[in-house]
């Protein structure tokens, strides 16, 4: 025991100095340093370029991606000219169906963009891991990238919109004034943009999921619900007091309510405006469909930076 306690070390003896590093060891060792000193730049967004820079060197990758898709731009821009003449010359109709057909057709446009955003959702879900790589490797910030995506796709979806309400609003018989055909576009596109941030906003939150069933559902129950309280398929008298309130929180409700004032006006001098007040009750008052195209653009506001915030959660929660 006493030998055992001789050669046991003593807790006061003085600590031993480590060995000397070999070059090999202190190389990697200068490299790991080298690469926390940048893990810090980049954890506090310094990046070589200034934003303006980056914003316009992705702006032209964005540009070069889109004209090298086929999907993002002629599908889409052939998809979208064959809905618009099919719809335009199924409903066409004379007499007095005409009416009808007029506010079917509004309705179905609503439909018809807020399915063709379902493509953004998967889009987004797919390319978000890839931007919060970069951002989380110093390529570039969050708001440059997401700013010029904006610039690329805002210009582009209203191309597309105009191209469709060109053909579709003649072809219909709506009115034929050049004012209600500049509101009559100005509604489909604030409602086109809503539908698609909205879809690009739901991509990016379920951006860690494996599977798009999730982003995919979820947005399916966001467009059920605006549809089912947008006043066509369910007339407000028809809904239960405590419950008509949810009817101003569905974005349709207010394209589909400014578009009817746009088409058929406010006042009551016909058959057809009288039970189309008593069946959709909008608004009786000269400036409502500017109101409703107003609640449109802020809507289209609040969309873009929820899906901006969600982004740069994203990318904040990565690096």
């Amino acid at each position: 025991a006493a030998a055992a306690a001789a050669a046991a070390p003593s807790p006061l003896a003085e600590k031993e100095e480590p060995p000397e590093l070999g070059e090999e060891q202190a190389k990697d060792t200068g490299d790991e340093t080298s690469t926390a000193g940048t893990s810090e730049r980049r954890a506090g967004q310094k990046f070589a370029r200034s934003r303006w820079a980056q914003a316009a060197l992705l702006t032209r990758r964005e540009l070069l991606c889109t004209a090298r898709d086929p999907v993002a731009t002629y599908l889409r821009a052939g998809a979208i000219v064959g809905i618009a003449f099919l719809l335009g010359l199924v409903i066409r109709v004379r007499g007095g169906e005409e009416v009808l057909s007029r506010v079917n057709t509004l309705m179905l446009l609503c439909c018809v963009f807020a399915l063709l955003s379902f493509p953004a959702v998967t889009a987004y879900q797919a390319g978000t891991p890839l931007v919060v790589r970069e951002v989380a490797s110093g390529v570039y910030a969050a708001l440059p990238y997401y700013c010029a995506a904006t610039i690329v796709e805002v210009p582009l979806l209203a191309i597309l919109v105009g191209i469709y309400c060109g053909i579709t609003y003649w072809l219909v018989g709506f009115s034929t004034s050049f004012g209600a055909f500049v509101y009559f576009a100005l509604a489909v596109t604030s409602f086109s943009l809503l539908c698609m941030s909205v879809a690009q906003a739901c991509g990016v939150a379920f951006a860690h999921s494996r599977a798009a069933s999730p982003a995919l559902a979820v947005y399916a129950a966001i467009l059920a619900y605006s549809l089912l309280m947008g006043g066509f398929f369910v007339r407000l008298a028809n809904m239960p007091t405590w419950t008509q309130w949810m009817v101003r929180t569905s974005p349709v409700r207010y394209v589909f309510e400014g578009l009817l004032l746009n088409e058929f006006g406010v006042g009551l001098e016909t058959t057809a405006q009288r039970d189309l007040q008593d069946r959709f009750q909008f608004w009786l008052s000269g400036a409502a469909k500017w109101v409703d195209l107003a609640v449109l653009a802020c809507a289209v506001v609040m969309s873009r930076l929820l899906t901006y915030v969600l982004l740069r959660h994203a990318t904040v929660a990565k690096a």
